[in-house]
């Protein structure tokens, strides 16, 4: 095996073992060439494998990533909530939107991920609505989730759902 000058005098430890190495072999199996190396075999079994499993946990990822946004979205809205019921209770009637609510504008609301939360009038009660911004992942963007107020037997209660939001992305309270 010719080497250079260069490179034996940086790896000459390097360059030592693998003579040794190969004497040893000589001796001990009189096999003068050595055996074909073994990550031949470790690449053409690894790395097909890794690519199966990186197609299989992408898309399970980015479901987790989708979830995650929208359970932060419904976290942003949760303070506003108790804002809505004392609203509720000063002005004995569901606001119609955020002024009525005492809230700020909707877009006083935007984050990362939301371009705003407002108030809107239902027929028995009001929603939160909380839309998603140009900044959300691509499946949630101009989306809305609505976190709903109802009153049924003078007790207020509240739903999470979605017109447009796919359910799998939807936590367990709101499918």
């Amino acid at each position: 095996m010719r080497i250079g000058g260069i490179t034996l005098l940086f790896f000459n430890t390097l360059y030592l073992q693998g003579q040794l190495t190969r004497l040893a072999r000589w001796q001990q199996t009189g096999q003068t060439r050595p055996n074909p190396p073994k990550a031949i075999f470790w690449l053409v079994m690894a790395v097909p494998f890794a690519f199966i499993v990186a197609a299989l946990a992408l898309p399970a990822y980015q479901s987790c990533v989708m979830r995650a946004q929208v359970t932060s979205a419904l976290a942003q809205t949760e303070p506003l909530r108790q804002q809505v019921l004392d609203a509720i209770g000063r002005n004995r009637a569901w606001p119609q939107d955020n002024a009525e609510a005492g809230l700020k504008e909707a877009g006083a609301y935007a984050s990362a991920n939301l371009a705003g939360v407002e108030v809107q009038a239902i027929e028995e009660g009001a929603a939160l609505v909380a839309t998603f911004g140009g900044n959300a992942p691509a499946p949630l963007r101009g989306r809305q989730l609505a976190l709903i107020a109802e009153g049924r037997d003078g007790v207020i209660s509240w739903t999470c759902e979605s017109p447009d939001i796919e359910p799998r992305y939807l936590p367990a309270d709101c499918r």
